[in-house]
């Protein structure tokens, strides 16, 4: 069976090891040195027949994977330690906690993205989903006819109810993102720029271009301005940590995490080894949209209006937040040794 295949794709403890071009010489012995570093010795057994014995893993060696995870966590320290001898008082517990305040909202729609960007996919629609998401649940709360002025007056929805619906908006524009691009192949960097300008489209109509912040519930602003007990961390901060955790327990801890890699690696081999890879693109963009509806409705409640510019562009640069996301994902996907060989990552 081995000497059949052109490349061999090793995994070891849940992660991708090394690969291997046959020459046509290879066999089980060499596998089992490249993943664990185990050598092995043949010799008589009591039947006078030879058999193959480990002899250890004390000369296992480190995996590409773990290597470059170390190495990014090396130079993010080395970064760190540089911006704390230029920067006056940069380490300081407060300045770090500003950090975390202004940028939790890149961080949360970065981790969506990251998981496409591993299969070779990309997202570039979650600007136009964060402004819609915000403009439609600012909509939905709005009391209905209080005044003449239609940016006003909106559905007057529950709270809870209005938040579901735009969430629900939000995986809809997900939803034909994996419709066109896992179903239809239709490449993807097409399609999310296609409805990323929908979902903005969608925002500008329902503002009449300009916002709606009037005949808000009290409640509205409360999650988005909201700060941990004893500090002035805002709970947006803490919601960007629990998706961090529960990103990195996906990513490393479950069948779907790990397929999310081989999908990346080589998605014909993914599909003949009975992964499901067009429902799994589905359910990764699906998600990613979700994440930007969360974020674009912290964010409306955080400023107490629904924006249909929000998302686009920075206040000294011209790059437009899935920009961001895709660098953000992109500095993590160096531990990634899976991505590197799908196209869209590697350009």
């Amino acid at each position: 069976m081995v000497n059949i295949c052109d490349t061999i794709y090793l995994l070891y403890d849940g992660g991708m090891q090394d690969t291997i071009r046959n020459g046509g010489d290879i066999d089980s012995e060499m596998i089992m040195h490249a993943v664990s570093g185990v050598t092995t010795a043949k010799g008589p057994n009591e039947h006078g027949n030879h058999e193959t014995h480990a002899a250890g893993r004390s000369g296992r060696r480190m995996s590409n994977e773990s290597f470059i995870t170390l190495f990014m966590a090396g130079v993010l320290v080395v970064i760190f330690l540089i911006a704390c001898l230029i920067i006056p008082g940069f380490y300081k517990p407060q300045n770090i906690i500003n950090i975390l305040t202004n940028n939790w909202y890149i961080v949360i729609i970065g981790i969506g993205v990251t998981f496409l960007l591993i299969t070779g996919n990309f997202d570039m629609s979650v600007g136009g989903v964060i402004a819609m998401t915000g403009v439609l649940s600012v909509y939905f709360c709005q009391a209905a006819n209080v005044s003449q002025n239609v940016l006003a007056n909106g559905l007057g929805l529950p709270y809870g109810v209005a938040i579901a619906l735009a969430l629900l908006c939000a995986m809809g524009i997900g939803g034909i993102n994996a419709f066109f691009v896992a179903k239809i192949k239709v490449p993807s960097i097409i399609v999310t720029l296609g409805t990323m300008m929908l979902a903005r489209g969608i925002g500008q109509v329902i503002t009449q271009g300009a916002q709606r912040n009037t005949s808000l519930p009290d409640v509205f602003g409360v999650i988005g301005n909201a700060t941990l007990p004893g500090s002035n961390l805002k709970f947006s901060v803490l919601i960007m940590v629990v998706l961090l955790i529960v990103a990195f327990i996906f990513e490393r801890r479950t069948v779907a995490g790990r397929r999310t890699y081989l999908i990346g690696a080589n998605q014909e081999a993914a599909r003949l080894s009975g992964i499901k890879v067009t429902k799994h693109i589905a359910m990764l963009y699906i998600v990613s949209a979700l994440l930007a509806g969360i974020t674009g409705i912290l964010l409306t409640s955080e400023y107490k209006a629904g924006l249909s510019s929000r998302a686009w562009v920075t206040n000294s640069t011209r790059w437009s937040w899935p920009c961001w996301a895709a660098s953000a994902s992109r500095v993590g996907l160096g531990r990634c040794s899976a991505c590197s060989s799908a196209p869209s990552c590697s350009q």
